[in-house]
């Protein structure tokens, strides 16, 4: 399966270059940026705009671990009620959570259930709520976690 990489950007950061070498080119097909409006209107027109049958949404400030996409792919192929795989996440601020932000999941779920426009709960909770709700699963890549630069 191939993948539409989906980044929302504020302005030029600094890593992003360094995120999109950590994935495996021959799973990648295209990413895409976009820089207007709010993180959640920019992953929704994103989403639109993606070719590819899933969609790895990548905040630009996250470092994802080697190897992170094939394995996330995999889970896919192994799993047809699987929603997501998100990577998880470090904040430092935090304990870790699951992030949205960084997470593989197929465009027409994508499209069909993203409806998040701010507020309580936060965006990750939301999402996976939703797709929970729906009767699908979210996965975690074992022993991955990614890092996230400030």
């Amino acid at each position: 399966m191939r993948v539409s990489v989906c980044i929302p950007v504020k302005s030029p950061e600094p890593y992003l270059g360094r995120a999109i070498l950590a994935l495996d080119p021959s799973l990648v097909e295209e990413t895409l940026f976009e820089r207007k409006g709010k993180l959640w209107e920019a992953r929704r027109r994103l989403a639109g705009r993606a070719h590819c049958s899933l969609i790895l949404n990548l905040d630009a400030d996250t470092i994802l671990p080697r190897g992170y996409l094939p394995k996330a792919v995999s889970l896919f192929d192994e799993n047809p009620k699987l929603g997501a795989v998100a990577l998880r996440y470090v904040p430092p601020h935090d304990h870790g959570h699951l992030a949205f932000g960084t997470s593989l999941l197929p465009k027409k779920i994508m499209l069909l259930f993203y409806d998040w426009t701010g507020g309580v709960p936060c965006e990750c909770v939301h999402v996976w709520n939703t797709l929970l709700a729906l009767g699908y699963a979210v996965k975690t890549v074992k022993d991955m976690v990614a890092e996230h630069r400030q």
